[in-house]
């Protein structure tokens, strides 16, 4: 066989299959928006959405900061980066300068204000105070 000829029949081949599997999940999406098949969707939607009530919680912290605030971070060592990031996105007239694990050996600044997630979802706004 003439490798020349072979591979554009395995290259349209490829397309097929993978405008088929496009054309699936798109077919999907449309009937079932909502449904998650892909295991990175379940993955993403499991780590981005854990508590329902962090936009409530970020605006009741928001309430207490001036816009343009610089502020830092405190959360549980297990959430932390979960905490930072939706900081980031429910917080975007604020500036997060610091993200620190509770107990973390690394202190804030004196002068920080803090936010300071505790077990719970609860959020504490502290200003001036050790940093935690």
């Amino acid at each position: 066989m003439n490798r020349a000829r072979f591979e554009p029949l395995l290259l349209t081949l490829l397309l097929v299959l993978v405008a088929g599997v496009c054309l699936v999940r798109g077919i999907g999406l449309v009937r079932e928006p909502h449904r998650m098949d892909a295991h990175e969707e379940r993955h993403w939607f499991e780590w981005a959405y854990p508590r329902s009530d962090a936009a409530a919680r970020f605006a009741g912290a928001a309430a207490a900061l001036a816009p343009g605030e610089a502020v830092c971070l405190v959360a549980p060592r297990s959430t932390k980066d979960w905490w930072t990031f939706m900081a980031r996105y429910y917080l975007p007239d604020q500036m997060i300068a610091a993200a620190r694990a509770r107990g973390a050996r690394r202190g804030l600044p004196p002068q920080a204000t803090v936010l300071d997630v505790h077990w719970n979802g609860e959020i504490q706004v502290r200003r001036g105070d050790d940093g935690g």
